[in-house]
C-alpha cells in the first residue's frame, strides 16, 4: 500500500540492510533499504509516511556527513518523516548534536534489530502527529 508507513534504512552495511529487510516484515512493518542517501532521495517522496534510520557513517560515494544530509533534507523541506541516527558508541557530542537538530533518537552501533521495533513504532506515531499538525496549520 502506497500510504503504509515504512522504515527507510540508509546504511552502507549490506549485512545490516539485508537483515533489516527480512526482520521488519516479520514485525508487520514495511521496510526499504538503501546503500546511499542518493538512492534514498531518488526513490522516496518527501511526504512519504514512516521514518528514516540514517547511519552516521557516510558511504564511500558521499562526501556529506550524515548531519549535513539531515540538515539539507529537513531544513530544505525534502523530508518530513522522523529521523533516527545510528552511530558509533561513546560519541556523546554527536548524539547531542543530532538530537538538538531534531532527530528522534540516536542509537549506538552495533544496533540489535530486536531493539528497533519499539523506536520505529514511536517514530511512526510521531510521523502521524506531525501529519495531523500540518493538516491543521
Amino acid at each position: 500500500m502506497a500510504n503504509e508507513p515504512t522504515v527507510h534504512i540508509v546504511s552502507d552495511d549490506a549485512s545490516f540492510r539485508e537483515s533489516a529487510a527480512k526482520f521488519f516484515p516479520l514485525m508487520f512493518m514495511a521496510c526499504k533499504t538503501f546503500p546511499t542517501i542518493g538512492l534514498f532521495e531518488q526513490t522516496v517522496r518527501p511526504d512519504s509516511p514512516g521514518c528514516l534510520i540514517l547511519d552516521m557513517q557516510p558511504s564511500r560515494e558521499s562526501v556529506e556527513s550524515a548531519i549535513d544530509v539531515f540538515k539539507r533534507l529537513i531544513f530544505h523541506g525534502n523530508l518530513q518523516m522522523p529521523v533516527i541516527f545510528m552511530g558509533k558508541g561513546g560519541d556523546i557530542q554527536t548524539a547531542v548534536k543530532c538530537m538538538s537538530l531534531g532527530a528522534l533518537d540516536y542509537l549506538e552501533k552495533p544496533v540489535a534489530l530486536s531493539s528497533l521495533p519499539q523506536i520505529v513504532r514511536e517514530a511512526f506515531a510521531e510521523d502521524t502527529r506531525r501529519r495531523a499538525k500540518r493538516q491543521t496549520d
